[in-house]
């Protein structure tokens, strides 16, 4: 029996099961890291992870190792969303102006300070930001920013200056 057939696959996260399915077309990791949009070493550890969870020394033996099981518990690759005109219409108020502060390279705790927000309550709106923008992390979201503006008042709105009650 195949390492897909012990149940070894079920193991496997989106992301290494998207991993395996390049693997299967013959991808390089540079090939891998370019279509799903992460680095190449990133491309490097799913690989190195799919192939020990598989219970596989090589690239050959987990393509070897595919079978029908397989075939059925690995989902079809994401093929790339169109380009969003505006992206960042996706975003609540408040995360926009988190964005916006991201961009100005503050971190999660000067954004907290700027905001009147808790660190982590930073944290979890970052990760509602990639997840609406289908990016994977913070330079991942600016960069797609970046790439979408169209004019040079395109930008984010810039968070509100904090008043405090006098």
């Amino acid at each position: 029996m195949t390492a897909c057939g012990h149940g070894h696959c079920d193991a496997l996260t989106e992301r290494e099961r998207e991993v395996l399915e390049r693997l299967a077309r013959g991808e390089s990791n540079r090939q891998i890291a370019r279509t799903l949009a992460i680095t190449p070493s990133t491309a490097r550890t799913h690989t190195q992870n799919v192939l020990m969870k598989l219970g596989v020394q090589s690239r050959v033996q987990a393509i070897a190792s595919l079978d029908a099981a397989l075939a059925t518990s690995v989902r079809p690759v994401r093929e790339p969303e169109p380009a969003r005109r505006d992206p960042i219409s996706l975003l609540t108020r408040r995360e926009r102006e988190i964005l916006a502060s991201v961009i100005d390279g503050l971190t999660r705790a000067a954004i907290a300070a700027r905001l009147g927000l808790s660190p982590h309550t930073v944290r979890t709106h970052v990760r509602n930001i990639l997840a609406k923008l289908g990016v994977h992390s913070t330079p991942e979201a600016v960069a797609l920013v970046h790439s979408s503006r169209q004019a040079p008042g395109d930008q984010p709105p810039r968070p509100r200056p904090l008043t405090r009650p006098g």
